[in-house]
């Protein structure tokens, strides 16, 4: 009994409710611990590298998500990845893309997208001079978000884009490097929530 009114908790696997009896009206109040609350702003990073004196490989990626509303958030991820030494090809990418997460805990999503991407390629040849290709596109991706603690999430997720290249190569060999058409994206980012 408080303040004449008769309070009962009621205890539910999943929530919990509290009626509040005043009168002849019930006001429930319902709070559910355990759903996901999609974090409002989160930086994202993503990094490999294979030292090597004529291969190496170095891919690096940075991205930032944006939370628009329970369903909705903005992304955009740039990344840059150099494979050889000397003679190399050197790509620098830029995603922005939308956002959709679909199911109750607010994790998985699938996400649409466009992509600009830059092709340099060097080499110590002085007669086949080093050139640009730059091919644009746009895609889709479904994905999910693994919490590993409250503010740090995985985001891990598998796309497929089409790519327009222009201008066309200058060597027949090129064109299977940076190809027209579609191509697979897959994506792995450790996310910091804030």
């Amino acid at each position: 009994m408080m303040n004449g009114q008769d309070v009962k908790p009621v205890l539910k696997t999943d929530s919990l409710v509290i009626n509040k009896q005043s009168g002849n009206s019930t006001n429930n109040i319902k709070y559910n611990p355990h759903k996901y609350i999609l974090p409002k702003n989160t930086v994202k990073i993503s990094g490999f590298l294979f030292p090597g004196s004529e291969s190496g490989v170095v891919i690096l990626s940075l991205g930032y998500e944006k939370k628009l509303n329970e369903h909705y958030s903005l992304e955009l991820v740039g990344c840059y990845s150099k494979v050889g030494s000397n003679v190399s090809t050197q790509v620098i990418s830029i995603r922005p893309g939308v956002k959709y997460y679909y199911n109750e805990e607010h994790k998985s999503y699938v996400c649409l997208f466009l992509r600009y991407q830059k092709n340099r390629y060097t080499n110590e040849d002085p007669y086949n001079p080093d050139y640009t290709v730059t091919g644009y596109g746009l895609g889709g991706m479904m994905g999910t978000m693994i919490d590993v603690s409250r503010v740090v999430k995985l985001d891990i997720g598998v796309g497929v884009f089409y790519s327009y290249r222009t201008p066309t190569p200058r060597k027949i060999d090129d064109a299977y490097i940076f190809a027209k058409g579609f191509h697979l994206l897959p994506s792995i980012h450790l996310g910091f929530c804030f």
